[in-house]
């Protein structure tokens, strides 16, 4: 995580489905602040998956989808 926009993800060639990091440490951004890149149609089959609020991602996707 800390490495983050400091080298190349190769997110076709490794399969990757869901990358999460944070502001920190290479970025040097707003302390707290996280995000996740994902293929759409994986993130659209995680509907009812989450095992808590805080880190489901599917919802907060339809929320920022809904209200900007």
């Amino acid at each position: 995580m800390s490495s983050f926009g400091a080298y190349d993800i190769k997110t076709e060639e490794w399969g990757i489905d869901f990358l999460l990091a944070s502001s920190n440490k290479n970025l040097q951004g707003i302390p707290g602040f996280a995000f996740i890149i994902s293929r759409l149609e994986i993130l659209l089959k995680c509907k009812g998956n989450a095992r808590c609020l805080s880190l489901d991602a599917y919802d907060q996707y339809v929320a920022i989808e809904a209200n900007g």
